[in-house]
């Protein structure tokens, strides 16, 4: 349980520092877990999701052996997004 909590603690300062770096550019709708839900207008999306991939793959230079990844959605909804 140990392990799981500074692994939870861990992520939650990896994502909150890509929130803010993402926050600049997109509106953030809300953060739930390991998800951060933004609203950006359609034609948009493209350049998004790649901006969104760049910042969330970043490996902090405190951890420089993470293997980071990140699975990006898009729809007109959140159910859409899932």
């Amino acid at each position: 349980m140990l392990v799981e909590n500074i692994m939870q603690a861990l992520t939650r300062v990896l994502m909150t520092d890509q929130l803010v770096k993402l926050s600049m550019q997109y509106d953030v709708v809300m953060q739930l877990h390991d998800e951060i839900v933004f609203t950006i207008r359609t034609p948009a999306i493209p350049v998004a999701k790649q901006l969104i991939e760049k910042v969330m793959t970043v490996v902090p230079e405190w951890m420089l052996d993470l293997p980071l990844a990140v699975e990006i959605n898009d729809g007109a909804n959140y159910a859409e997004c899932k």
